[in-house]
């Protein structure tokens, strides 16, 4: 990450030079005052977000930072010629030979961090002493805590951090008045005032370092800073080494999950594939806890193929053919399937086939379930063809036919397949499977028959598991399945026509497979069985699984997914059928109650297109393709009556209402909520203040936990009532309001800025539902300028305008509700959208629109590669 150091004369100088420079995006790391004016340091939010490292210092030296956070050396400084500049910054001597030598660099260090930081706060350290003293407390000392724990052991009290003015959003030091008010170094507060009775000690004649300790120092307020320093002194240096923070105990949940799939038997290519995705909030929690394990459960279910609706399989027309090896149970499942028809649709139209000349009595046992059921029978040889038969039964409805039993490694099976496609009418091939069977033999059984039928012209996509009730592990069977992309029908558990038999339900089996794991084996033996993971597995075919299961994923969760998917088709059509092909899009969207517009300013960004609106679920998330503006009427009372039309019921909006838009929805009763500024001048008890006056007065209400550029955060929100006129109004209306300051914190208490808010009078607890949406979609600019840019590097050129905007708008608005969502369905798509970019990458906004648009791409070029294929053949 590149950081930038700007000087000027004041305030707004260096504010403008920024903006100047790095434009909306622009993010403030650090700013004092200077003998040669304001000196601020910036960077922007993208390489912030993207950025794996802490900011290394740009091409003009920028002073290193007091935080511990993210802490790296700056490029090209060694750490002794480091350690000399933190010492100056901290008005310590540090000779010259103290961190010259390597084998004396870490208690040098050491030294050097205590006697800063005892200066910090007032306490006199001897350079002798303190040498003594640490390694004293070394040996008394038990392992540091991690960082996070480190920092709540050493936090100032609340109103130690003045609160600073903010000038365009950022907080800046406010104009001094003398030389008392120039700012302290890091922002650390001024050491503490003298008690009653005390001297007070001059700055002149205040201990330093290497000055005897005066009186003032208590002996165990000394051993207490000492283990505090300490630790941070630790913490200090596990970060200038890149140390990731271990917990004690607790391997993380990667381990034990390879061990409980290897367990239950399952492959190592699929649990390499799985185990790619796992989300970074779960990976240091140990494997047995609740969330690992319904993410594993979930993750599993979705991967599996079942049927979703037994009917479809009766109303689908044509001939359904069991295949399979000797001994699945083919026959008893062909009554139970005629029995379940049956029983739906009468006997009439059925009519059962069986080509089972070999086992003795096979057709006899079929003829006595046909007799039961009242359907018709015909039995004919291996060896006879088909097709006159067939065609006598075209008026039937269903034909199931009962192959004769076949071991894969039979060169007569490929025969038989062929014989099945002889005929006119199209069968179809249903593979039976025996729960049973090792996990070798059932790879076998599936690559054979499906090399059969695709060299007889066929597709085999769907199977019947079998003796399900005397299986000891299900996971070899769901693994092949889910590695061949095979369907799951139906499962039979036990001999009864046809009560032992049901559809298949995927997480119930996943839940058995899971179930059944055999004793984990030890660490060194999963070491041994189990392949280093790849963050994404080099197999082609384990690519497309990934592809396809984040896909499903993303059309059942996301609404606004599949028209966008629709639309980024037509980015491989000529421009003028690109803009009729979005056009059509456009006029085939329904209309949807209760929804909730989202309004973007009216004004064009730096690229020349203005953001589209976007409509919302209730839940918040996006529904249906963004608006553009330009194809919205101008007037805003007509853009209003243009959203009820599509069942708008609640409005996010950029700014205060009209007049005329504030009494229409008012006369509808419909929720709105509007963005507002610090600055904004409302009327409270006689008085017109600005918003930011009013800060710390109303009701405080229960915080609400959110996210705040890619960290979790808490918002604190006041509720005041205030009154304000409508936009652009000339003449004073006071129109009641509720005016709601929200302050946003992360979770180690660090204040990360401050939101307002707008609404009606009438509107109380329902505008808590609105704001948290407003805040969570806060930043789909940013994010739709970067999809801007990034779909002409996807090569999608020549893209036309419309459709361009369209899906920069939509992917944005996809990635950021992935983003802020926490629920189940969220964190597995962020696992799979993150696995799609390799290593395992934090969560962000901005990582998760380069995994959709991975995806997409992807998707395209493995049908681009099936269609290859489908030529070749």
């Amino acid at each position: 990450m590149s950081v930038t150091r700007f000087l000027g004369a004041n305030v707004r100088e260096a504010m403008r030079r920024v903006r100047s420079a790095l434009g909306d995006d622009a993010l403030i790391l650090a700013n004092r005052r200077t003998a040669e004016g304001i000196e601020i340091l910036a960077t922007t939010e993208a390489e912030a977000a993207d950025s794996p490292q802490a900011p290394a210092a740009s091409q003009t030296e920028a002073p290193a930072s007091d935080s511990e956070a993210d802490f790296s050396l700056p490029a090209g400084r060694s750490p002794a010629s480091f350690a000399q500049a933190l010492a100056a910054r901290h008005g310590v001597s540090l000779p010259e030979d103290s961190v010259s030598d390597p084998a004396s660099r870490d208690s040098a260090s050491d030294s050097l961090r205590a006697q800063a930081l005892a200066a910090r706060h007032g306490v006199s350290l001897p350079a002798g002493e303190a040498d003594a003293k640490a390694a004293e407390l070394r040996r008394e000392t038990p392992p540091p805590k991690p960082l996070s724990r480190a920092r709540a052991a050493y936090s100032p009290a609340p109103d130690a951090y003045p609160e600073l003015p903010e000038v365009d959003g950022y907080p800046m030091p406010p104009e001094p008045a003398g030389d008392s008010a120039v700012p302290r170094p890091g922002g650390y507060p001024a050491a503490p005032e003298p008690a009653a009775g005390e001297a007070a000690i001059p700055p002149a004649a205040a201990p330093g370092i290497g000055q005897p300790a005066g009186a003032t120092s208590d002996p165990a307020d000394f051993v207490a800073l000492s283990q505090r320093l300490l630790s941070e002194v630790q913490d200090m240096r596990q970060l200038l080494t890149r140390e990731p923070p271990a917990r004690e105990g607790r391997p993380g949940a990667l381990q034990g999950l390879q061990r409980q799939l290897v367990a239950a038997g399952f492959g190592h290519a699929l649990i390499s594939e799985l185990l790619a995705g796992l989300p970074t909030e779960l990976a240091l929690e140990d494997a047995a806890a609740a969330p690992v394990q319904a993410w594993l459960k979930r993750t599993l279910a979705a991967r599996l193929t079942t049927r979703d609706d037994e009917e479809s399989l009766f109303t689908e027309a044509g001939i359904l053919a069991l295949v399979g090896p000797t001994g699945v149970g083919k026959t008893t499942t062909t009554a139970k399937l005629a029995a379940r028809y049956v029983m739906r649709h009468g006997p009439e139209g059925l009519a059962l086939v069986t080509t089972d000349s070999y086992r003795i009595g096979a057709h006899e046992q079929l003829r006595i379930y046909a007799d039961i059921l009242g359907v018709e029978v015909h039995a004919l040889d291996a060896e006879t063809p088909l097709e006159g038969l067939l065609g006598r039964l075209a008026d039937k409805a269903l034909v199931i036919i009962d192959t004769v039993g076949m071991s894969q490694r039979d060169q007569r099976l490929v025969d038989q397949v062929a014989r099945l496609q002889r005929g006119r009418r199209g069968v179809r091939l249903m593979l039976m499977l025996s729960a049973t069977s090792q996990g070798e033999t059932l790879e076998e059984i599936v690559q054979t028959y499906c090399r059969a039928a695709r060299g007889a012209g066929a597709r085999l996509e769907d199977v019947i598991l079998t003796k399900q009730d005397e299986a000891a592990r299900l996971g070899p069977l769901l693994d092949g399945l889910i590695r061949h992309g095979l369907r799951l029908n139906f499962v039979c558990h036990g001999q009864q026509v046809p009560e032992d038999m049901a559809r298949a339900d995927g997480p119930a089996l996943v839940e058995a497979a899971l179930a059944s794991a055999e004793a984990a084996p030890s660490n060194g033996q999963v070491a041994a069985e189990l392949p280093r993971l790849a963050s994404w597995s080099r197999d082609l075919a384990g690519q497309s699984r990934a592809l396809g299961a984040a896909w499903r994923r993303l059309g059942r969760s996301l609404p606004a997914f599949s028209p966008l998917a629709e639309a980024w088709q037509a980015a491989g059509l000529p421009p003028a059928e690109q803009a009729r092909h979005l056009e059509a899009l456009w006029s085939s969207e329904a209309a949807e109650a209760g929804t909730i517009m989202r309004w973007a300013r009216r004004r064009p960004q730096a690229q020349g297109w203005r953001q589209p609106d976007q409509r919302l679920t209730p839940q918040g998330l996006g529904l249906g393709l963004p608006a553009l503006q330009h194809r919205q009427p101008a007037d805003e009372i007509e853009r209003l009556a243009w959203a009820e039309a599509l069942g708008v019921r609640a409005h996010l909006l950029p700014s205060l209402p009209g007049r005329d838009a504030w009494d229409w929805l008012g006369e509808r009763v419909r929720p709105w909520l509007s963005q507002a500024q610090a600055g904004a001048r409302v009327w409270h008890r006689g008085e017109r203040l600005t918003l930011g006056e009013l800060v710390g007065q109303g009701e405080a209400l229960t915080p609400l936990p959110c996210r705040y550029r890619q960290e979790a955060a808490t918002l604190s929100l006041r509720q005041l009532a205030v009154a304000a006129s409508p936009a652009g109004s000339r003449r004073q209306e006071d129109r009641a309001l509720w005016a709601w300051c929200g302050e946003l914190q992360s979770d180690t208490g660090r204040r990360l800025g401050r939101r307002y808010w707008l609404s009606p009078a009438w509107l109380e607890w329902d505008a808590l539902e609105l704001l948290r949406h407003q805040l969570g979609l806060e930043g789909l600019e940013r994010l739709t300028r970067r999809a801007w840019q990034q779909l002409p590097e996807a090569g999608l050129e020549p893209l036309e305008p419309q459709l361009r905007l369209t899906l920069a708008a939509g992917l944005a608005a996809l990635a950021q509700a992935l983003e802020h969502s926490e629920a189940p369905w969220a964190l597995d798509l962020r696992g799979e959208l993150l696995a799609l970019q390799g290593g395992r990458r934090a969560r962000s906004a901005g990582r998760l629109l380069d995994g959709l648009v991975q995806l997409l791409i992807a998707r395209d070029a493995l049908r681009s590669l099936t269609l290859g294929l489908e030529e070749v053949r």
